[in-house]
């Protein structure tokens, strides 16, 4: 069975999820993507990185229809949000069965008007269904279509790169060690933990700050009895031994539709503290035990949030639980939850 994966960029959390479906072998995967990456994204992705077949996709929606049926496409898997798709769907849907990625959305991020609303019930009810990582998409599909199929397939990250290390091994007599790891933008809660750490209650911490965007130049560097340390951008690779040097991973969002950090934060051994903003954020945090979940832009929740994880030994248990979930985290859980969805549609 072939299938074609649709994404607006070529991210590598996408790219290594996709690789590891074509190394098993049981698919055989063509990825398709408006462009290589957005202008504000600063990873770096490179060709020779994918490990299946790829291209950009036509401006031409007749074209991308031909494209897919030209490549003997079984299914395809798209994202639905890009003008690219809206357009080119409808067309492609007849011929070949189609599955839509959805992930919650917020109005902090998204701007809503009644064309898109419009297209996107006409395009729920048209597709063979949906794929969606938590009980929070399958909430927004039902927005649209009643009657659609849902498969839930976890967003996962690479768990023989995100190892716990040493650093949660045992106490250490050194401030807590706090992190953050995203876009410097007010839309990620930034001021928002800046003012919660600026609380003269807080035990002495330091915060590392791991990102690039418009606030990096002005953030302060101390606030309450925290020092703050920018670290600046970190490609892929150098995530996993910046986590492995904290204690919690801050993620004080205004709106994310899932976030892998906090995922990849839990497969090294981190407690996190995410502001309710979050895609199924109470599933992945509250629900497993590794976290404190605060209603989002409330600095007085959040600056409890981190008393609450300050304490050594709320921390360690937290820290533990990561350690007993952290094997549901990788890219092997995706893979068999995308073959099974192929099968469920293929059928074989």
């Amino acid at each position: 069975m072939r299938i074609c994966y649709w994404n607006n960029i070529a991210s590598p959390y996408l790219v290594e999820r996709l690789n590891t479906i074509q190394a098993r072998g049981n698919l055989e995967v063509v990825g398709l993507f408006n462009k290589w990456t957005n202008s504000h994204r600063s990873w770096k992705v490179e060709p020779d990185d994918l490990a299946f077949a790829h291209r950009f996709a036509p401006d031409n929606p007749l074209a991308v229809r031909r494209w897919l049926i030209d490549q003997d496409v079984d299914l395809l898997i798209s994202i639905y949000s890009k003008r690219q798709q809206l357009v080119t769907l409808p067309l492609v849907i007849p011929r070949i069965p189609t599955i839509l990625r959805v992930l919650p959305t917020y109005d902090t991020w998204v701007e809503r008007t009644r064309s898109k609303e419009l297209a996107k019930h006409a395009l729920f009810r048209a597709v063979r269904g949906f794929k969606v990582p938590g009980p929070d998409g399958e909430r927004l599909v039902r927005r649209y279509s009643r009657t659609g199929q849902i498969w839930r397939v976890p967003q996962t990250v690479p768990i023989d790169l995100f190892t716990p290390g040493p650093a949660q091994a045992a106490p250490r007599d050194r401030p807590l060690q706090l992190g953050y790891v995203g876009r410097l933008i007010p839309q990620k809660g930034v001021q928002d933990m800046l003012d919660a750490l600026a609380d003269p209650n807080l035990p002495e911490s330091v915060l590392r700050v791991a990102g690039d965007g418009p606030m990096g130049d002005a953030l302060p560097a101390r606030v309450g009895s925290c020092t703050v340390e920018r670290v600046g951008y970190l490609q892929r690779p150098e995530v996993p031994d910046f986590l492995r040097s904290l204690d919690v991973l801050l993620f004080p969002t205004h709106g994310d539709p899932f976030g892998l950090v906090v995922e990849e934060s839990i497969a090294t051994g981190l407690p996190v503290v995410s502001s309710s903003a979050a895609g199924d954020i109470a599933s992945r945090v509250t629900e497993r035990g590794v976290g404190v979940v605060y209603p989002w832009g409330d600095v007085a929740a959040l600056t409890a949030a981190i008393a609450t994880v300050a304490d050594e030994g709320r921390r360690r248990s937290m820290a533990a639980r990561t350690l007993e979930v952290r094997s549901e985290l990788g890219h092997d859980r995706y893979a068999a939850a995308v073959e099974q969805m192929a099968r469920d549609v293929l059928g074989g």
